[in-house]
């Protein structure tokens, strides 16, 4: 019975900290200036739009609806652009590039501009201090995109973490049978 407790001791470990490592991202360099802002890419006759990604979802298209890619799990491929982007792709819009991050970043897309489309942004940071670059109106992107910073399937470490409440329940009968 002492090797069983051991070893649910070692289970629990594991699944206690394999979720927490799995989900890290990797934090940009001292000094690293992004690159991929709609003030830097964006040219004048173009208008550009950002949308998360993940090491997934490479060009964080497969969350619209205009997008049918005949198997969604291939779109973390980099040679199935064409397929997981379709309906972007059919309306004028192209890649252009991502942001840093590994498994968590922001795919930023670009057509011909629109009357309707909000003005280049100037580049300045905004006044809230979040690190975000202003923009003018609305972000008329492709439709159904999703925004800000999302990490697909960052909810599976629930699943475990529910797995080692029995594990750890089991390891104190154990240690308290032992005790008596």
């Amino acid at each position: 019975m002492r090797h069983l407790a051991k070893a649910l001791a070692g289970l629990v470990a594991v699944l206690w900290l394999v979720p927490a490592v799995a989900l890290a991202d990797v934090p940009p360099p001292d000094g690293f200036e992004e690159s991929c802002t709609r003030a830097k890419q964006e040219k004048p006759n173009e208008f550009c739009a950002t949308y998360a990604g993940s090491y997934k979802d490479l060009w964080g298209c497969t969350t619209d609806k205009v997008n049918t890619p005949p198997d969604p799990q291939k779109c973390g491929d980099s040679s199935q652009q064409a397929v997981c982007c379709n309906g972007w792709l059919a309306a004028g819009w192209s890649y252009r590039c991502k942001t840093y991050g590994a498994s968590a970043f922001q795919a930023m897309w670009c057509r011909a501009r629109q009357p309707t489309d909000p003005p280049k942004p100037d580049g300045k940071v905004s006044a809230a201090g979040d690190g975000k670059v202003s923009s003018s109106g609305d972000n008329k992107g492709p439709p159904a995109a999703e925004k800000g910073c999302a990490i697909s399937g960052a909810s599976g470490a629930g699943p475990l973490l529910l797995l080692a409440l029995p594990l750890l329940a089991l390891l104190a009968l154990e240690l308290r049978r032992r005790r008596r």
